[in-house]
């Protein structure tokens, strides 16, 4: 996979592997620690941990995205086509409570 804001994620299931492209969204350059290069691969690590527990759930109720808190920013993860998974970077809107899209 050719950007860092995409990868495979592997799933172990009831002793079946899957492999789905991960793919997140709205997380730009800017959002990136230049000082620290593992900045990133720390909060991939950390969203991956967030996507098994969300296959877990989906498994379960297949309609519902989850969203998560890492490193003080929300993301929403949900599934796509063909077994993608995206992870969306929500943006805090201060005019209105709550999080929504730019």
């Amino acid at each position: 996979m050719d950007s860092p804001n995409i990868w495979e994620h592997v799933y172990n299931f009831n002793g079946l592997k899957k492999k789905y492209k991960t793919e997140v969204i709205n997380y730009h350059p800017d959002d990136y620690n230049p000082d620290d290069p593992a900045y990133f691969l720390n909060i991939r690590a950390e969203l991956d941990r967030s996507i098994h527990e969300f296959l877990d759930a989906y498994h379960v109720n297949p309609l519902i995205p989850m969203r998560v808190e890492i490193s003080g920013k929300a993301f929403k993860i949900s599934m796509g086509d063909n077994d993608s998974i995206m992870i969306e970077k929500l943006v805090e809107d201060k005019d209105i409570s709550g999080y929504g899209h730019h």
